[in-house]
This record gives C-alpha cells, structure tokens and sequence, in this order.
C-alpha cells in the first residue's frame, strides 16, 4: 500500500440497515447518569469545529445541555439531525444542544454544507471508531474515509463510485475497501466492478431476503421517527447481487460464529478461497474487533512495521 493509498470503510452502509437496526446489533437502552469525572472532563475540553475555530465547552457549564455525539456515517445520526436542529431552535431559551461529531473535519463540513444545523458541532476526531483511531496513530488518518450514504442502494453506490474515481485520481493508485455487514454486500460488488481488494467484517450476502418483511414505515432505533423502506429499495438491493467472487486473492473475511443477526456459513460459501478467519463466538458487530484489526489493515496493504505499536497507543498517536 503506497502512502496515499485510501481505505474506504462501508461500517453503516445506508440509512435502510443502520435505522431499523437490523445490520447494527444495537439494543436501546435506559440512560444512565454519567459519572462526576466525564462530566467534569466534557467541560475541561476545548475541540473546534468544521472550520477550526475552537469550541471551549466549559462554556455551558451551569446550563442545561443536550449533548449529541454523532457521524455523518451514522446512519439514525443523519436521519435525526434535522430533528434535532428544530428542537434545538425551539428549546434554545430552555437549553442548549452541543454536537460532538467523529469523524474528520473535512467530512463534517462537508455535511453541514447538505444538512444545516443550528447549533454548534464540534470536531473530536476518530475517538470513536476503531479503525479511523488506529489509522491515526499511524499517521494516516487522511487515507481513511467512512462516507455517509443515501438511503437508496443505486444512490449509494453512485456516491462510493464517485469517492472511488476522486480518491484514485488523487492518489494515483486504487482505494481499498472495508465493508461491514451491508457494507459487505456494497463492498462486493464494487469489489468485483472496480478490481479492488475489500475486507469483510460479517458481510451480508442476501439482504434483499433479510429486509423484505421491513417494506414500509418502520421505526428508527436510535432518536426516535421512522424511516420508509420501499419496495423499490429491495429491487436495488437485488441489481448488486454477486453470484461467485471472480478473484478470491482480492478478498479477506472475517465471520463470527456468535454473529446474532447473520448466518457465517453463508459467509464462508459466498467467499470460497478467500483469505479467512473464523471467530469462534462473539457478536454481529465484532465487539473484539480490536484483537483482529491490525490484521484486517495489514490484508489492506498498512505495512507491518507502522503496525507495530499496540492499538491505540498514546505515544503512536501523539
């Protein structure tokens, strides 16, 4: 992997998946009363926003605050922002909202320039992600990028298409994918459309047969709404399908046979020669993922020895 060689990772592909739920693995849950210390951190922080400008949060200490911590690849993120942003306007004589956006700058501005927000959105980096936060401490944070997608299938894959095209332009050389679980199926056949080498985190293999009983109005998981599911998203879904991997070499999989939500045996039959490692238990989400991501990046062309520091190590990400 050249320097400038881009990782594209499809972790929350489309709004479909990551708003019912169905491909997250995530479960709501009673909110909890924070502990003195995150509080107490929270407004010690000074992050700046999209532009740079530094947001000092100790700014609001003593108001009420509504906190949202959030990304433009989050799927229920996207979809409640615009909510969010008119309760904020509605209840700002009462409280104040604060955003907390992981990602880059770059995207984050790039997002508010399609979704306009009323309150203020800071910039906290990868913190957040596993991946972005380990590219990071390798110094390449600027070759990973997790787009926010559309809705619409045909619609996502023309975005990432158009990534792809800027990104090889750029660097001169392919991007290389990461694709979990619907991200997975994406990542498939742009994979086989574009001659790239893709990662498989738990792919899905037959989302049309696992959303078709999700046709219609159905609630989001996280913040509240709904979001439509159409038939036509379906038919989407199907154009994409890959009948057989043509070069098993361009392709890494790793499958969890504690995956709650897909079964790794259609996994391993729809990547017969690919280079894999089966996770005896965990979860659809990999919540051990930490253990096996250097090993993803390395099958992604990261060079070992920029891999040598331990995940997260404060010293590498300085």
């Amino acid at each position: 992997m050249s320097r400038r060689t881009a990782l594209i990772a499809l972790l929350i592909a489309g709004a479909i998946a990551a708003a019912l739920g169905i491909y997250t693995g995530h479960k709501a849950t009673e909110p909890k009363t924070p502990a003195d210390n995150v509080v107490a951190t929270f407004y010690s922080s000074k992050l700046p926003d999209a532009n740079g400008t530094p947001i000092d949060l100790a700014a609001f200490r003593g108001q009420q605050v509504v906190i949202n911590f959030w990304a433009p690849w989050c799927g229920p993120c996207v979809e409640e922002m615009p909510e969010l942003s008119a309760l904020a306007q509605e209840q700002k004589a009462r409280a104040k909202f604060v955003g907390i956006g992981i990602d880059t700058a770059a995207n984050i501005q790039a997002f508010l320039g399609k979704v306009p927000v009323t309150y203020p959105i800071a910039v906290a980096g990868f913190g957040g992600t596993e991946l972005g936060k380990r590219m990071a401490s390798v110094g390449r944070a600027d070759q990973y990028v997790c787009p926010m997608l559309p809705v619409s299938p045909r619609e996502a894959m023309a975005e990432v298409e158009a990534l792809i095209a800027d990104l090889s332009t750029r660097d001169g050389a392919k991007p290389v994918l990461i694709g979990s679980s619907l991200g997975g199926y994406y990542a498939t056949w742009l994979a086989e459309r574009h001659g790239l080498r893709a990662a498989m985190l738990n792919p899905a293999t037959r989302p049309e047969r696992d959303l078709a009983k999700y046709v219609g109005e159905q609630p989001l998981w996280h913040g509240g709404g709904t979001i439509r599911v159409e038939p036509h998203h379906l038919d989407e879904l199907r154009a994409l399908a890959v009948p057989a991997i043509t070069q098993p070499e361009r392709y890494y999989l790793l499958a969890s046979t504690g995956d709650e939500v897909l079964d790794y045996r259609e996994m391993l039959a729809h990547f017969p020669g690919a280079a894999t490692r089966v996770i005896d238990g965990s979860d659809h989400g990999i919540s051990d993922f930490a253990q096996y991501m250097d090993e993803v990046l390395t099958f992604c062309g990261v060079p070992a020895d920029l891999l040598a520091a331990p995940p997260f190590d404060d010293d590498a990400s300085a």
